[in-house]
């Protein structure tokens, strides 16, 4: 064992004495499948690839140096992805990952494969060798066992950690009605599509209204003509059987009443596209679509199935930005409002309009218990940048076929700056409803 320990640090040493070498500051490392990154204060990146038990660079280049500053907030600092401060727990969380050779993700444990003994073991001579020049080593997307079903190889684990002042309702009674109305409902399909159910019903408790059970999730009709496509994560025994990958929604509006507009250019407008979305619906539904009427989407009688709908939108709003944060912020803002903004501007309400929720984000995070708010749960299957270009073959061949074979994606949001409420104040001097 000594003499194998002795070998993986000897393969390490031309990298070991880059470092020792260096005189500029490290930002941060980033260790992966045999490819090593060292992000340097002046913005260049030094590539490494292990060749034949020799880390050999490959690469330097030149890197914008925002992408590894963290984002100033009013309140607080928000983390790049690879930026992340070492701390005590974080490096313990690299030793149970790497040593232990067991992981406890989503109430289950998997054992981890050897490369990833080998990243722990060049991630911690790198911190020996120059620990004071050292800001972050993080080991990123790196391959363990599936934890979710047997036939599936591997998953992608990354971390987004936000430091930013978070401050729970002083109307948490709220969030404990809404766990007693839907949790059951919230918790079914929040695993099914892979999403954080703790955030999920944060968001319904921020969007109900508290007298009445209609339109739970505070749906409008702008969902209409999407074509939500989901990945199902948890598996039922019938999907499985008919290997069904994906479930795929199509939500129409129903026919506007004339008498609901004062304009008649209007009203032909809303019926011109109310018949465009039926139309397409017939099309769909011959392609697997579930097709509903957002009509039945209302009123009292329909609040579990409006509670569904309201799920299947957050985690379709998640896979539109590859990242949840910004997804749950589109949920209320839209798409176009959220495509090009930047988190830390979105965390200090700088992003919105007056008829969307600045402060969104900081409102629903509100209504998390304090051990949810550091660790908010997303599994995630990943489609093609190309998506929107490819033709229907290829997207029906990528849902039924090439997908089984995609790893997840295990995704953590972390509130880092999360307080529970103290009888003094609530999210700044911003409240809703």
């Amino acid at each position: 064992m000594e003499s194998s320990k002795k070998q993986k640090i000897d393969s390490q040493e031309q990298l070991l004495e880059f470092l020792t070498k260096l005189n500029e500051k490290i930002i941060s490392i980033s260790i992966h499948d045999n490819i090593v990154k060292i992000y340097v204060a002046s913005g260049k990146t030094y590539i490494f690839k292990k060749q034949n038990d020799q880390y050999i660079k490959i690469m330097e280049r030149n890197k914008n140096k925002s992408k590894k500053q963290n984002y100033k907030t009013k309140k607080g600092v928000v983390k790049p992805s690879f930026v992340q401060k070492i701390t005590s727990s974080a490096i313990i969380l690299f030793i149970l990952a790497s040593t232990a050779k067991t992981v406890n993700y989503y109430a289950n444990t998997f054992e981890t494969k050897q490369a990833l003994d080998n990243e722990y073991d060049l991630e911690k001579s790198l911190k020996e060798a120059n620990n004071d020049n050292i800001i972050s080593i993080t080991t990123t997307n790196t391959i363990v066992s599936s934890p979710l079903k047997k036939d599936e190889t591997e998953v992608y684990y990354q971390n987004i950690p936000i430091d930013f002042e978070f401050i729970q309702s002083q109307r948490f009674m709220k969030r404990i009605e809404t766990d007693n109305l839907y949790g059951n409902v919230i918790e079914n399909w929040s695993e099914r599509w892979g999403t954080s159910c703790n955030l999920m019903k944060a968001l319904i408790t921020q969007e109900r209204d508290e007298k009445t059970l209609s339109n739970p999730g505070q749906l409008t009709r702008n969902i209409c003509g999407e074509k939500i496509i989901l990945p199902i994560i948890n598996k039922t025994k019938e999907d499985i059987e008919n290997g069904k990958e994906v479930d795929k929604i199509y939500i129409v509006r129903e026919e506007p009443k004339k008498e609901n507009y004062q304009k008649e250019e209007d009203y032909l407008v809303q019926l011109d596209l109310h018949k465009k979305q039926l139309e397409k619906s017939k099309e769909l539904k011959q392609e697997g679509y579930e097709i509903i009427l957002f009509s039945n989407l209302l009123g009292e009688e329909n609040c579990y199935e409006n509670v569904r709908i309201a799920i299947a939108f957050a985690t379709y709003s998640n896979y539109r930005f590859n990242d949840p944060a910004l997804g749950t912020f589109a949920y209320n803002a839209g798409y176009n409002m959220t495509k090009n903004a930047q988190l830390n501007d979105i965390l200090n309400g700088n992003v919105g309009s007056d008829y969307t929720d600045k402060h969104y984000l900081s409102h629903v995070f509100r209504f998390l218990y304090p051990e949810e708010a550091t660790n908010l749960k997303f599994i995630t299957k990943p489609f093609p940048d190309n998506w929107n270009e490819m033709t229907y073959e290829q997207r029906n061949h990528y849902m039924n076929e090439e997908i089984k074979n995609k790893p997840y994606t295990y995704t953590v949001i972390s509130l880092e700056n999360f307080k529970e409420y103290n009888d003094e104040k609530e999210i700044g001097h911003y409240t809703r409803r």
